[in-house]
Parts: C-alpha cells; structure tokens; sequence
C-alpha cells in the first residue's frame, strides 16, 4: 500500500521529500509529471496523501492537479508545497490540507504528513 504520492518537477526536492518520508517507514511513490501523478492514481492502489507542489512548470498548478485528483479519491489528502506565497492567494485550505512553505525542514513534511494520517475522516463515527 502506496502512503504518499509526492509531486514535483524538481527532482532534487522530490527526492529529499521522498527519502525524508521513507526514513520514517512510509511508503512513497514520486511522480514528476502532473499526467504521471494522474495515471498512478487512476491504476495503482490509492496513496493516502498527495504532496504536490503549486508551481508545476505547467499551465496546471498543484491546486488544479489535486482537484483532479480529488474527481478520482473524494477522500485523499493533500500537502501543498511552495517558496511563493502570492501563488496561494487567499485560498482556504479544509482539513484534509496543509500548506508548507519553502524552505522547510524535512521533519515539518513529516509531521504534517502524520497529522494528516492521523485526522479523523469526516464520515468517521465519533465516541462518546
């Protein structure tokens, strides 16, 4: 089972995201394509989580590939990643998101991606 797909077309910063995610056991898989991330998530076992940069080098930016991602996985998860802040905008993000702005640790992906795991799924029955 697949825990991240991680988007970028950097391969550098793909390759440290990913690595930094695999030293903590999760599974990854790295596309550097928006229509390679798309292809993996329409024939391959669902991630739990899309981290994707917004500046993909492409007319489409990371928020346009998540909502497409989202047509095919109403529930995935998603960490946008960016070094410009005027590229979010005013954008509100739901509780399935998180924003990180570069440069950060590989330990702030790290927990954010734990954070994310770990949320309760909206249709999740609550105790008490």
């Amino acid at each position: 089972m697949c825990d991240l797909l991680v988007l970028d077309d950097d391969s550098l910063v793909r390759t440290t995201l990913a690595e930094a995610l695999r030293e903590q056991g999760l599974v990854v898989v790295e596309a550097a394509a928006e229509a390679e991330a798309l292809a993996y998530l329409r024939e391959q076992e669902p991630p739990r989580i899309l981290v994707t940069d917004l500046d993909l080098g492409t007319r489409r930016n990371g928020f346009v590939v998540a909502a497409m991602a989202r047509m095919l996985l109403p529930e995935l998860c998603v960490i946008y990643i960016t070094g410009r802040p005027e590229a979010v905008g005013l954008r509100e993000l739901d509780h399935r998101e998180a924003l990180l702005m570069k440069p950060f640790l590989p330990s702030v992906l790290v927990a954010e991606t734990r954070r994310l795991m770990g949320a309760p799924r909206p249709d999740a029955p609550t105790v008490g």
